[in-house]
C-alpha cells in the first residue's frame, strides 16, 4: 500500500490526512499541501508535496518531488548563518 513507501516518521501524518479526507462529507475542496517523505527502492528519502481531493468515494492525489528545493533552502539558511557569524566577528 501507499503507506509502505512513506518514511516511518511521517506515517502518522499521512494516515491522519488520508483518514480526514476519507471521512469528509460531500465532495471536498482540495486539501492544503501536505509534505510527506517517501523512501525509494534504493533507500533514499524524497520529500514529496501532495495535493489531494476526494470526489465521491475516490481520493485523487498529485505529488511533486520537492527534495531539491528543500536542500537548496537548507543550504541558503546555512550560508545566512555563516554570514551572520562572520559579520559578528568583525
Amino acid at each position: 500500500s501507499f503507506i509502505d513507501f512513506v518514511y516511518s516518521g511521517d506515517r502518522v501524518a499521512a494516515r491522519n490526512a488520508l483518514q480526514a479526507l476519507a471521512e469528509e462529507e460531500g465532495e471536498g475542496l482540495p486539501t492544503a499541501p501536505l509534505e510527506i517523505r517517501l523512501v525509494t527502492a534504493d533507500g533514499q528519502r524524497r520529500t514529496v508535496e501532495w495535493r489531494m481531493k476526494r470526489v465521491a468515494h475516490v481520493i485523487y492525489a498529485v505529488g511533486r518531488d520537492i527534495s531539491a528545493m528543500r536542500a537548496q533552502e537548507a543550504a541558503l539558511r546555512q550560508q545566512a548563518q555563516m554570514l551572520s557569524e562572520a559579520q559578528a566577528i568583525g
